[in-house]
Order: C-alpha cells, then structure tokens, then sequence
C-alpha cells in the first residue's frame, strides 16, 4: 500500500483508499489541495513524503 504523508502532521494527507494515494500520481494541477489529517492546505509535493507499506 502506498502512504502519502503530509510532512507538517506527519499524518495521511490523502484517504488510503482514495485513487491518488493507490497510483501514486499526484498531478502539478491538483495543488493546493488539504491535508487529510491537519485540515491544512498543501501546496506543493515538496510537503509530501511517500512510502511503501508491505503486507504480509
């Protein structure tokens, strides 16, 4: 599963299940957009960090 984290919160900035955070394409145009978590806005992918969460 992949986790967009807001860097700020530290928190999911997009629902799991939300079609960005499966694919991983977060286009240029979709900014501003808020943080799942903190209600803040973000406004560019330098305030994201991604990662992997393996399943067994």
């Amino acid at each position: 599963m992949i986790i967009v984290t807001h860097k700020v919160c530290s928190g999911p900035a997009l629902e799991t299940n939300s079609l960005e955070s499966e694919t991983c394409t977060i286009m240029a145009d979709n900014f501003p957009f808020t943080c799942f978590t903190c209600l803040d806005d973000i406004l560019d992918q330098n305030e994201l960090r991604i990662s992997e969460e393996v399943r067994m």
